[in-house]
Order: structure tokens, then sequence, then C-alpha cells
């Protein structure tokens, strides 16, 4: 009921007034939520984002991080949209009454199948699995406008607040650059409204794919060959509207532009 309400929420580009059930109590039951949706869309999952819990409710949620689904039909790869260091991506449509945000992010793509670890892989196991890592923009989107507030159960349930991801080119020499050296300036409307680098992702993204192939594992998923990782906001949550002009910079490692519609 949950997952099918939310689905179709979705699909028809409808806000909700509020969740569409009873609340999940814990991680299990928000997961368990998550899975029924993406077998509900019955669409190829690309990969998966990773962010924070909020920290007021990170006690109770009992992880400091969550995950969730990237839908194919909701990935754009800019480099076949754009030339050069500047990338312009196809308008992204939101859902009026809904929640909208656009994050600055770095995206890892996995060069192999994931093996089973049995525990969480260190950030130097992490990154030999990787083959390149990206800039790139999560569309953070749900038809529940209130879904932050209700915390991360909620978020954990509706797909991670994921409504889609942007990847552009890939970044040269990144496993020889410092999380510091990998900056971001978000700017919407031609307001800037966020700077940051990855290292404001605690651990920075090798530690979010870490986190990822430990939490996928335990759920009895894993990463594979081409899979995506968009491991975090790092110059903040930026609501967007439709009409806005987005601009993610990236400085030397390049530009992404959207228009919201």
């Amino acid at each position: 009921m949950i997952a099918a309400t939310f689905v179709a929420a979705r699909k028809a580009q409808l806000h909700l007034d509020g969740f569409p059930g009873e609340l999940p109590h814990d991680r299990a039951a928000a997961y368990a939520v998550q899975m029924a949706q993406i077998s509900t869309r019955g669409e190829r999952v690309v990969g998966w984002k990773v962010a924070m819990t909020a920290a007021p409710f990170r006690e109770a949620f009992g992880a400091e991080r969550l995950s969730g689904p990237v839908f194919e039909s909701r990935f754009v790869d800019a480099r076949a949209t754009g030339q050069a260091a500047d990338w312009q991506v196809s308008d992204w449509s939101v859902i009026g009454g809904g929640f909208a945000a656009v994050e600055a992010e770095f995206i890892a793509v996995m060069a192999v199948d994931v093996p089973a670890f049995g525990r969480k892989p260190t950030p130097d196991e992490a990154a030999d699995l990787i083959g390149t890592l990206h800039i790139g923009m999560e569309l953070a989107g749900s038809p529940l406008a209130a879904i932050n507030e209700l915390g991360p159960f909620a978020v954990a349930a509706d797909c991670g607040n994921n409504d889609g991801v942007v990847m552009g080119p890939a970044i040269a020499n990144w496993r020889l650059r410092v999380n510091e050296d990998l900056k971001a300036r978000m700017s919407i409307n031609g307001d800037i409204v966020g700077i940051g680098d990855a290292a404001r992702i605690k651990g920075g993204p090798l530690e979010a794919v870490a986190f990822l192939i430990e939490h996928l594992e335990a759920r009895g998923l894993h990463l594979k060959a081409g899979d995506l990782v968009s491991t975090g906001a790092i110059t903040g949550i930026h609501m967007v509207r439709a009409g806005d002009a987005v601009l993610a910079d990236f400085g030397s490692d390049g530009q992404l532009r959207m228009g919201v519609i």
C-alpha cells in the first residue's frame, strides 16, 4: 500500500499531503518499503545515492548514513549532451507541491562486480573497486514535501528521497587528489547558494562507497560493474522549483547546467 501509493504519485507527478500509511518504525521496515517500490516500478536500478542521516534522528535510526536507488529513467549522462567543460542537461521535471532540491555530488562508477566482504571495506579497498569518479548532481525529490521533517525512516522508505542523478565528466587523477581539492559551487538563478568540497562528506566519497558496499550486502544486494554511487552533498541541499536555472561549477573539473520545469 505505501510503496504503491508513492510509485503512483511519482508516475502521475502528484504530491502527497502526508505519509501514505503508518510510518516505518525501524530501518528494516523502512528499507522493506523501499524494496517494494523497486519491485513495483519494475525498472532497472543503475546505482544508489548515499546521504548522511540528519543528526537529530541518527540515534533513533541507528545509522549515520542511508541509501536509495537511482532508476534508469531518472539518470542522465550529461557527457552525451554537452561539450568541453560546460555540460547542458535537458530540463528536469519536479513534482509541484512535493519536495525538490539539487545537490552537487561526486559520483563513483564501479569497475567490477563487488565481491562479498562480510564487513565494511576500507576506503582503499573501496577505491580499488572504482573505475572512475565524476562530477555530478543529485536531484532530491519526493511527492511528500515534509519527507525530511518526518526523518530517515520516511526518507529511506521513499527511495532515499532521490528523484534522479546527473553525471558529468570523469575527474582526472582522482586517486591522487585529496578531498579538499575536489571543490564545487552551486548557483541557482545566478545566485551562489553553496560552496564546499569533498571533505564535507564524512570520510570523503570513498567512505560513502565503503558504507554502501556493507549496507547493500546486509540487504542481500551487491554493486555491479557500471553501477554508480552518488556519494553525498558537498555544498548543501538546495531547494528548487519550476523555472529555476541551476549551475553546479566544479572548477577545472567542469560544470553542469540544468533547467527545472
